[in-house]
């Protein structure tokens, strides 16, 4: 009793559950930054001509979503642009980019190639993640688990 006590306590604190949910996060953005989209939106569209041809001469073999890199350096590792505050009951995770918001929503002529785009299997990873880290505090806490 006691055991399920002291688990059930820590329980009402989940910011032992963010630092996996974290990396699970950095793990699916980069899959859609590598995948140019993978998501249930489907592929990110392709640049229009012009401004294909005016990134390839100023930033000649930068993929889809990156010219200097600043975005997804910032949602897929710890930079000073990452956002991750980890509360007792949620986590914010993002980016200080500014423009980042404009890809994720499309505008006027900017389609939209959504960073934060979560098919099933991303979004089993994350509950997988909170299990994970569930299960061992139960055991830690002296619950057994099967």
């Amino acid at each position: 009793d006691r055991s399920f006590s002291r688990f059930g306590e820590n329980l009402k604190d989940l910011r032992q559950l963010w630092p996996a949910v974290t990396s699970e996060l950095r793990d699916i953005v980069r899959d859609q930054f590598f995948g140019r989209g993978v998501g249930p939106s489907g592929q990110w569209k392709p640049l229009n001509d012009a401004y294909r041809k005016w990134k390839e001469k100023k930033f000649p073999g930068q993929p889809l979503l990156i010219r200097t890199g600043e975005t997804f350096r910032s949602l897929t590792t710890n930079s000073r642009n990452s956002i991750v505050t980890p509360l007792p009951n949620s986590l914010t995770f993002g980016t200080k980019v500014p423009y980042a918001v404009f890809h994720q929503r499309g505008g006027r002529r900017l389609p939209r190639r959504p960073i934060f785009d979560f098919n099933e299997r991303q979004k089993e990873g994350l509950v997988k993640a909170v299990q994970r880290r569930l299960v061992a505090a139960g055991r830690e806490n002296g619950i057994t688990l099967t």
